[in-house]
């Protein structure tokens, strides 16, 4: 019976570690993705009216960076 509560409660701990972790990242997703909406609605005209001067401005990177 003891080892089936340490088992149980080992159990809980990883299911809750589990649940933290997913919070934890659709958060850092969340925040992610509110950050780059904000950026184009602000910079809209200036991403619109950007003219290419060399043909490495066709591409553009999006770098998630982790603060942590």
């Amino acid at each position: 019976m003891v080892y089936g509560a340490i088992i149980l409660l080992f159990y809980f701990y990883i299911e809750l570690l589990n649940q933290h972790t997913k919070n934890k990242y659709q958060l850092t997703r969340l925040i992610s993705r509110k950050a780059i909406n904000e950026t184009y609605n602000k910079e809209k005209d200036h991403i619109i009216n950007f003219q290419n001067t060399t043909e490495k401005d066709d591409f553009i990177f999006n770098l998630r960076v982790y603060n942590e």
